[in-house]
């Protein structure tokens, strides 16, 4: 055996000066940041904190905002109110919006808002007593086309329009309960094409309705409110929110299709141009221009989790959402995954953009833990960042992403404007945790310190040994300084900053010693 020639310890030294966004997995080696609070990507790849919030308004029970780009729409309870100013009263169930135009409709109340007529609802219905006669038509003699009530005084053009697709029903011939277009009004004549009804002359209590449908999911395309339900994907008449059920043959048609695939349908966005509609499994697109070419492309992919349909929203021109194996990013072909650094399991999110940032307020179930967590992707530098527990019910954006939570209406991020009023929030906390660092040669080396370069007004620094309990080792006001913290020698350690005050956070510098390769 050769003698063993000498070895000389000697100091060496390892600067991280880039840090990436929260990632929990094990295999992320030395230097990633496996918990964080309050920190965001704006100064990346400085960490730094999130900006300041704002309270904009309180709120009791959270049912739903919405913003049409002009206007921001809230239900607290019942009250409907829009920017601010009370508008009416709503059922109290958690609200479903969409904008067409400068109009938004709501479900599943089934009424319209516009800003000069206030709220209208979609459907009308009306029972009277009435007969199945001849009539007329254009001007000339038509027979068995008119529903006419009994009272002279009585008025068809207070409850429906011309164009409307009506669904009759209680008449005495069951051949008359159908559904048609209304054709004329005229006073208590109700007119249709020749020989829709067979002629009954004996009054009879009559139910003419413009039935608007039960839809769980809304959005809007080439001027059309589209909706699912079940199995079901329809479409509004052209422009006209309050038809659903004329099929005329024309390129205005409303449109209906039942896709005859299992599960139902849990979530829909507009999105490239096409109305996109989601189940568990599988992702439908609606091609075409007019309801003659209208046609359902089905994609076998993952799409969104029961429940999580307020988690789609589009950032950086991609769209977001959570499905059952995490958040997913969609755009137009087969979605990726994008949260595996989360490592997580999400049972349900809510999730809003301000173009650039996808915001997601998801609770998580991970063995005996459960929560909710305030989640930002930066979609130009791909990163995650934890803000807080945040528990949103609904998010919108106007000149600033809202979050409507269990008491507050929240102002998030940077926003273009704060309206008057709002209120600037307090001191927060802000920490970062990062993973266990170990070396990988097994022998010879050891921690001696870490050295620190960053800004906060007061910062505390804790380290855990060998998996241990948190100790604090440092503490205090050192911003803009090189802060020495000793590392006790160990096998692992875990570095935990907690500050007050805006924190950035410029460098990390780890110093170990490497001595003998011999193993004891």
């Amino acid at each position: 055996m050769l003698p063993e020639l000498p070895f000389k310890e000697r100091t060496e030294r390892i600067a991280q000066t880039a840090f990436g966004g929260l990632d929990r997995r094990l295999g992320a080696g030395d230097g990633a940041i496996c918990d964080m609070t309050n920190l965001c990507s704006d100064h990346a790849p400085v960490l730094a904190s999130r900006p300041a919030r704002y309270v904009t308004g309180t709120v009791t029970k959270p049912n739903g905002i919405f913003s049409d780009g002009v206007h921001l729409l809230a239900c607290d309870g019942t009250a409907l109110s829009v920017d601010g100013a009370g508008v009416g009263t709503l059922t109290d169930t958690a609200k479903v919006f969409a904008a067409l135009g400068e109009r938004v409709v709501i479900w599943p109340d089934k009424v319209l808002w516009t800003a000069e007529g206030g709220l209208e609802a979609l459907g009308a219905s009306v029972t009277a007593s009435c007969t199945f006669t001849d009539g007329t038509y254009a001007g000339e003699t038509a027979e068995a086309n008119t529903i006419r009530a009994a009272s002279s005084t009585f008025d068809w053009s207070a409850y429906f329009r011309v164009g409307d697709g009506v669904t009759i029903s209680g008449a005495a011939d069951p051949e008359n309960n159908v559904t048609l277009i209304v054709r004329e009004i005229s006073g208590r004549d109700l007119r249709f094409y020749e020989n829709s009804f067979t002629v009954n002359a004996t009054a009879a209590s009559v139910t003419v309705a413009r039935e608007i449908p039960d839809l769980d999911f809304l959005c809007v395309n080439d001027n059309r409110v589209w909706g699912c339900k079940g199995d079901t994907i329809c479409c509004c008449k052209l422009g006209d929110p309050s038809n659903w059920n004329v099929f005329d043959g024309l390129s205005t048609d409303a449109w209906r299709w039942d896709t005859g695939t299992a599960g139902d349908f849990t979530g829909c966005v507009s999105y490239l141009g096409y109305p996109v509609f989601f189940k568990e499994e599988a992702i439908f697109k609606v091609y075409g221009s007019r309801p003659a070419n209208y046609e359902a492309m089905r994609s076998a992919a993952t799409g969104v989790l029961t429940g999580a349909h307020s988690s789609l929203a589009i950032a950086g021109d991609t769209l977001f959402y959570l499905s059952r194996v995490g958040f997913m990013a969609y755009s137009g072909g087969m979605p990726s995954p994008v949260g595996d650094a989360l490592a997580r399991r999400y049972t349900a999110a809510v999730g809003g953009s301000d173009g650039a940032k996808y915001y997601a307020s998801a609770d998580f179930s991970t063995g005996d833990r459960t929560g909710t967590e305030l989640l930002v992707f930066d979609t130009a530098k791909q990163l995650w960042h934890r803000e807080d527990g945040l528990a949103a019910a609904r998010m919108a954006w106007r000149q600033g992403l809202y979050a409507q939570t269990a008491a507050q209406t929240v102002l998030l991020g940077t926003p273009q404007t704060v309206p008057a009023g709002a209120a600037a929030e307090g001191d927060f906390t802000r920490s970062v945790t990062f993973a266990r660092t170990g070396y990988t040669a097994f022998p010879g080396k050891y921690p001696v310190r870490v050295w620190l370069r960053y800004e906060a007004e007061a910062l505390t620094v804790e380290i855990a040994y060998d998996g241990g309990t948190w100790e604090t080792v440092a503490s205090g006001a050192h911003s803009g300084k090189y802060l020495p913290v000793p590392i006790r020698r160990c096998d692992s350690w875990q570095l935990r900053l907690t500050a007050s005050g805006e924190l950035r956070l410029y460098a990390v510098e780890q110093e170990y010693i490497s001595s003998s390769d011999s193993r004891k």
